[in-house]
């Protein structure tokens, strides 16, 4: 059986939220895997997540981040502590998210050349806060029970029959020789883009993709919360090269007609 390293980041203000998560992921089946959680918030709300962690004991790691918590700590986290693990299948998770499927980490690593991915399926605030009231941990899959979740519009717009085939991933993994290969995630001081979506577009140039092999249900949080700062809102790299691509030789960034 392969080991799996999972790492997860949380910024530590919605402890609901994240109690929900923890206990979904204690169900997981897989028998040999660690699971790193790494805390990327203010200082004022780290010992309450850090008195929730110490309750679980599939987590095996549990540290505060030692930068400033910026929209771009996500990725820098996952790089640093993904290239740190000792896994031969590495996973990268969000803390809003509700597993569909407890044998999830086996059907993400029978993906060997590919990078699997979880879809996620967006949940409103009714929704979210429905979820004291259902036994979803032990059957996740009556979260779509709920009233008007196939229908609603809350998140961007779109309901989630939409969803699938993720422009973004919340949860996503790879064999560690497919994160090599690809030079992991890029630690930029600012980011760039959002989660895993670099990524995608370095996959699309070598002709790679994300295989969705199960589902997730994001818990609410308000899109006040998704607001991405203009420091962040950066020019794409032009990827002109396989290397550059591989993260092996730097990129341009693009510019427009004045330069900018």
């Amino acid at each position: 059986m392969t080991r799996v390293s999972v790492i997860m980041v949380t910024g530590g203000s919605r402890l609901v939220a994240l109690e929900n998560v923890l206990n979904s992921w204690s169900r997981i089946t897989h028998p040999d895997f660690d699971f790193s959680l790494t805390y990327s918030g203010k200082d004022e709300e780290f010992e309450p997540v850090k008195d929730m962690a110490s309750k679980y004991s599939y987590i095996t790691k549990f540290e505060k981040s030692d930068g400033e918590s910026t929209f771009a700590r996500t990725t820098q986290i996952w790089r640093k502590e993904g290239m740190a693990s000792v896994g031969d299948y590495v996973v990268f998770a969000m803390s809003d998210e509700i597993l569909g499927d407890y044998h999830l980490l086996e059907m993400m690593e029978y993906v060997q050349d590919q990078r699997s991915s979880v879809a996620t399926y967006f949940l409103n605030a009714a929704q979210t806060g429905a979820l004291g009231g259902i036994n979803w941990l032990d059957d996740p899959r009556i979260i779509e029970q709920l009233p008007e979740f196939w229908t609603h519009t809350e998140f961007e717009g779109a309901p989630n029959t939409t969803r699938g085939g993720a422009v973004v991933c919340h949860i996503n993994g790879a064999t560690r020789k497919y994160w090599d290969y690809l030079g992991w995630h890029r630690g930029d001081e600012f980011g760039y883009l959002n989660l895993d979506q670099d990524i995608i577009i370095r996959e699309n140039f070598l002709g790679f993709h994300e295989v969705d092999v199960s589902l997730c249900y994001h818990q609410w949080h308000g899109p006040g919360n998704a607001y991405v700062p203009d420091a962040h809102r950066l020019a794409p790299y032009l990827i002109k090269t396989e290397a550059q691509a591989r993260l092996l030789e730097p990129s341009e960034r693009w510019k427009d007609a004045n330069g900018k």
